[in-house]
């Protein structure tokens, strides 16, 4: 025996869900500068969070009225996960690293040439091998 559909509102509230997780994972690689990273990685953990809530109220919605349950809503759930995952782990980096990628885009942006561009990757390879004891 098949379970009937899920209503309309739950089905758009499960793609909802899949549509802003998504798009909370699709955001994380654009927190590349740490002058906006922060900015952008707390939008991309609100997302991920909207995205879980919606998808999980989706399913209980569907649970509750004895329907099927929306695939969309594993799928927003997941990818809210992953992105504000990548989010949590990509703030905790800049917070572990934070004078030292200043530094290194400072130095970047004022570098004119190969040569200075070279010595900056060096000085912030060096400087956080430095802060996690790498050799």
């Amino acid at each position: 025996m098949s379970l009937p559909l899920a209503s309309a509102q739950v089905r758009q509230r499960a793609v909802a869900a899949f549509l802003i997780g998504g798009l909370s994972l699709l955001a994380v690689p654009s927190a590349h500068d740490p002058r906006r990273a922060l900015l952008v990685l707390a939008v991309v953990v609100v997302f991920g969070v909207v995205a879980v809530w919606l998808g999980l109220t989706a399913s209980r919605q569907a649970r509750r009225e004895r329907t099927r349950r929306p695939a969309w809503a594993f799928g927003g759930i997941l990818l809210g996960i992953c992105g504000a995952g990548f989010a949590l782990l990509i703030l905790s980096a800049y917070a572990m690293f934070w004078s030292q990628t200043n530094t290194y885009f400072s130095c970047s942006s004022s570098a004119n040439t190969v040569t200075a561009e070279q010595a900056c990757n060096t000085q912030f390879q060096q400087s956080t091998g430095q802060k996690i004891n790498l050799p």
